[in-house]
């Protein structure tokens, strides 16, 4: 018999390798990307209000060092959010995938039995179609208790098509607790992940919410555009007076221009 190992190494070459399950969530209270975005909305106001609070330093180095520290802020607060909704969008995914929905062919199976396979599974979606709710649980019960494992899950597969998933709940509840405790998860992160979990919304909301740009960051142009225009007119003034020769005037003496986007971008 074929060790886990190297029933996985076969279906690797193969091209079928199963995904692999990631890992379950913690309540969303403990996530720890929402606990880090929490800290970060307080942390990033203690920072502004620092820099707010220091003597002696000109506006315009003031406003750049709020904007960096709010954009370095944003940018992992969105980093943040991504990480939680990627782990959500994961685990979701694979729980999903477990439900007895389609036609369930395993890894590997040859392309000649994949056809028969699906024909059988394709005749008892028709049929399947055609009979009544009642009658579909009839079936159901009678393929489980017979293993037809294709027709379990052609009957299951148009139940949900047909938006009736009590169906599931309802063979999961009678013949696989393991598929119960996967619905019952599924539905649970799917309430958070979907917004479906008010309490839950509560929490991500006020942890991932954007930061708001502060004042300095939104008054920087304007500093900048203020700056310039004084620092031209006191350089063509400065450089009048050179040409005149009544004065030399040296480079180092004259005012720098300013770019937003080159203050943001130096250390």
């Amino acid at each position: 018999m074929l060790s886990d190992e190297e029933v996985t190494a076969i279906l690797r070459l193969a091209g079928d390798t199963p995904a692999p399950e990631p890992p379950g969530l913690p309540p969303v209270q403990q996530d720890p990307a929402l606990i880090a975005a929490t800290k970060l909305q307080d942390q990033v106001v203690d920072d502004m209000n620092a820099v707010r609070g220091q003597f002696g330093i000109a506006d315009i180095p003031k406003a750049v060092q709020i904007t960096k520290i709010w954009e370095a802020a944003e940018t992992k607060r969105v980093a943040l959010y991504k990480d939680f909704t990627d782990r959500y969008a994961a685990r979701l995914n694979w729980l999903y995938d477990q439900f007895p929905y389609g036609p369930g062919i395993p890894a590997g199976t040859s392309a000649a039995d994949k056809a028969v396979l699906m024909t059988a599974f394709n005749l008892a979606v028709e049929k399947t179609r055609n009979s009544p709710l009642v009658e579909r649980e009839k079936m159901l019960h009678a393929a489980q208790r017979y293993g037809d494992e294709l027709t379990v899950r052609a009957i299951l597969s148009v139940c949900n098509e047909d938006s009736y998933g009590e169906m599931l709940d309802k063979w999961s509840a009678a013949y696989s607790p393991a598929m119960k405790a996967y619905i019952r998860e599924w539905r649970e992160l799917n309430g958070v992940y979907e917004g479906g979990d008010f309490v839950a919304r509560q929490f991500i909301t006020m942890a991932f919410h954007n930061i708001p740009k502060p004042d300095e960051a939104n008054a920087l142009p304007g500093l900048v555009a203020a700056h310039n225009a004084a620092a031209q007119e006191y350089n063509r003034s400065a450089s009048a007076i050179a040409a005149n020769g009544r004065r030399l005037v040296s480079t180092s003496s004259l005012q720098p221009i300013y770019d937003v986007s080159e203050l943001l971008a130096g250390a």
